[in-house]
């Protein structure tokens, strides 16, 4: 009997705590730039807490969105906070996020107040691990309805290879949108078009991906823009990586994406 009540009153405490707290941190993109292993390093820290729907909620983009009650999406992060005490961050993790202005609005809208970070890579290696991303993961296991449309189009066309879709990625109609996911300096523009730039972090995937500069810069940086002190010994995670794909490299796909992002950074 005392036990039952002391269940109920924690419950209770834990409820009335959580109804408080709205998500306010989005790491917003970009896909295959480290967000997966970025978001995991965070989780390490108690001051982070993560939807029971995992890493990519996709909320803020789907038909699940009311912009009257947010109730389905805030409850769905009631799980991890009875393990972590005194959690300043709600993190929701959705890289597609970034570049779909409606999404970025409807985040702002929400919480004016959350902050954003963005990371980036070199566009044409983004590009090649964007292939194999489609190719060995989000075909086997869709999990969003942008995913079965992707794995829909794949599987009206079975010969697909790094040549098809480069072709379809720059045609007028790209399934992929992978040519735009590299658009980083578009992205980064809209971002600052809608929040406070002093809510906005953009970090680099090769200073997150070298231990000196994982260490020295990104750690500190990290800290002071979150307002949590982030544990300097910490190594950075390596979580969903597309593995090797230099063989990828088509010498005339790899000429046109150098030149391409020269004129579209």
């Amino acid at each position: 009997m005392f036990k039952e009540k002391i269940k109920q009153i924690t419950k209770k405490i834990i409820f009335e705590r959580d109804s408080r707290l709205k998500v306010n941190l989005f790491i917003v993109g970009e896909q295959k730039c480290g967000t997966t292993s970025f978001h995991q390093f965070l989780r390490m820290h108690n001051g982070f807490i993560n939807s029971r729907l995992g890493k990519e909620v996709n909320y803020f983009n789907s038909d699940r969105f009311n912009q009257n009650d947010h109730s389905f999406y805030e409850k769905s992060y009631r799980y991890d906070i009875r393990f972590k005490r005194n959690p300043k961050y709600l993190i929701d993790s959705s890289t597609n996020y970034g570049f779909s202005e409606l999404a970025l609005q409807r985040i702002a809208d929400y919480n004016p107040n959350a902050r954003i970070i963005f990371i980036e890579r070199n566009p044409v290696e983004r590009f090649f691990s964007a292939y194999k991303f489609y190719k060995y993961v989000v075909y086997k296991f869709p999990k969003t309805d942008y995913d079965m449309e992707v794995r829909k189009w794949m599987e009206e066309n079975p010969k697909f290879n790094i040549t098809n879709f480069f072709e379809k990625e720059t045609s007028e109609n790209p399934v992929f949108l992978a040519l735009r996911k590299g658009e980083f300096q578009k992205t980064k523009a809209l971002i600052l078009s809608i929040f406070n730039e002093k809510n906005v972090l953009f970090l680099k995937f090769e200073d997150l991906t070298t231990p000196k500069t994982f260490k020295e810069i990104v750690i500190p940086t990290c800290s002071n823009f979150l307002g949590l002190e982030l544990d300097p010994n910490l190594e950075f995670p390596s979580e969903n990586s597309s593995g090797f794909y230099e063989n990828l490299k088509i010498p005339h796909i790899k000429e046109y994406l150098e030149e391409y992002y020269k004129l579209n950074p």
